[in-house]
């Protein structure tokens, strides 16, 4: 089984490890390729911009080539109202080659335009773009050639718009991004020490599964081992109690040994019930009946060791009766381990047993003492048990003893909850409570409820 965890454990280990490198390395890529896509889905934007805002300008300078000074103005004006265009030149072709016949660069005043993108655009009479830097800036430059009023070829006209804006934009948007993802991976890497923790808690909880299965079956065997010869004890002591030549001590002896051997077995009993209900190996078979039947069949199993120790079971019917939906024998065990509980720890006295509607969604079943204190002698405040609802109902019940236990864990099985009330100078309460969606209600009940204990 150790060997099994440990392999199961570095199997999981190395997953997680994996997912820590794979997750942040998928994400990232998915990042880069989309702030690429984005980027490319910019540049072509910005080109077919240029492409089309240089196109719309040709023909103002077809109108005015002969005209440098005119041509010169007009393209001044554009690009000051066009914030993006960084640079308007007017080729003219003379000679084989392009002089410059109107520009917003004053560098390039009289210049020769000689480059493979302008004879490629002259040669084939199409607009040729292609990215370019000016000023230290990406741009997008364009050339196109014109055609006069003839529609010969005689000039070209390059265009230079700034990609800074676009640029920005990416920026901007690739830094959001990573902001998000390293948020991202931060949440991450969260859910992953998470996944770290509960695959440490998984390993936890299979060794405790394994340590509680060997108790359990521990428990199982011991209650049997110790079943043979209590009850062998109880027996013999129960025969020698008829033997008439014993004397009056002797009997008293025997009676000690009868009592305590009964009480081993009651014990044992409840060791292997609580073994059956922490292995889930107890099932409910549910009827609808009256819970009293069931108190005055374990008023007459615990008979017996009551007449013994001078202890009197009293029972007080309600007016107001109903059938409740629980498993006979089950109810019947837990009100036995009640019962015994209290008279382990009682050596005179009397037990009232009632049940009665509590309020208008309880129905409580009620086991009284005035002769009984649980737990210590030394309590003197009011002091009340609700088990598995405050921290301190685990100790509680291993104080009453494993009887008190099982009793607890079989009304829990049944969906109802055990509850003791201590009142110093007048008694202790123990209710055993079903909600009303387990009642059903029947004033006029005809089935036949068991007498009265006097």
């Amino acid at each position: 089984m150790g060997h099994n965890l440990g392999s199961l454990y570095r199997k999981q280990l190395f997953y997680s490890i994996l997912l820590v490198v794979l997750i942040p390395i998928l994400i990232i890529s998915n990042l880069v390729l989309h702030v690429r896509s984005f980027n490319t889905v910019l540049n072509k934007e910005l080109q077919r911009k240029a492409v089309l805002f240089s196109e719309g300008f040709s023909a103002n300078v077809v109108d005015y080539i002969d005209q440098p000074n005119t041509l010169n103005i007009k393209i001044n004006s554009v690009m000051e109202a066009e914030s993006l265009v960084k640079e308007i030149t007017v080729y003219k072709f003379n000679n084989d080659t392009f002089s410059a016949v109107a520009t917003t660069n004053p560098e390039k005043e009289l210049s020769i335009l000689s480059n493979p993108a302008s004879n490629l655009a002259w040669k084939e009479k199409r607009s040729v773009a292609f990215l370019d830097s000016f000023g230290g800036d990406k741009v997008w430059t364009v050339i196109i050639p014109l055609k006069d009023e003839v529609g010969n070829f005689r000039s070209l006209l390059l265009t230079k718009m700034s990609t800074a804006d676009i640029d920005l934009l990416a920026k901007n948007t690739a830094q959001q991004t990573l902001i998000i993802l390293a948020i991202t991976i931060f949440f991450i890497m969260l859910l992953l020490i998470n996944h770290f923790r509960f695959v440490g808690i998984a390993k936890l909880f299979y060794r405790l599964k394994n340590i509680n299965d060997i108790k359990n079956r521990f428990l199982y065997h011991v209650a049997h081992d110790l079943q043979n010869p209590a009850v062998t004890i109880r027996n013999y002591s129960a025969s020698l109690q008829q033997d008439v030549s014993l004397s009056k001590t002797q009997k008293d002896s025997i009676n000690t040994i009868h009592i305590a051997s009964s009480s081993i077995i009651g014990m044992v009993n409840n060791l292997v019930n609580l073994s059956q209900l922490e292995t889930g190996a107890a099932k409910l078979n549910r009827t609808l009946s009256n819970p009293m039947v069931v108190c005055q069949q374990s008023i007459i199993d615990t008979s017996n060791i009551c007449k013994e120790k001078g202890i009197t079971i009293k029972t007080e019917v309600s007016a107001l009766q109903g059938l409740c939906l629980f498993d006979l024998d089950k109810l019947r065990m837990a009100i036995n381990s009640i019962l015994n509980t209290l008279i382990s720890q009682m050596s005179h006295g009397n037990i009232i047993i009632s049940y009665k509607p509590a309020d208008d969604k309880n129905w409580v079943i009620s086991l009284f003492s005035p002769n009984f204190q649980p737990v210590s002698t030394q309590l003197t405040d009011s002091q009340t048990y609700a088990p598995r609802e405050n921290s301190h109902d685990v100790d509680f019940a291993s104080q009453m003893g494993i009887g008190y236990w099982v009793a607890e864990e079989t009304i829990r099985l049944m969906e109802g909850k055990l509850i003791t009330n201590y009142e110093p100078g007048q008694g202790t309460n123990i209710y055993i409570v079903f909600e009303a969606g387990h009642v059903a209600k029947y004033p006029d009940d005809s089935e036949a409820l068991p007498p009265s204990t006097k």
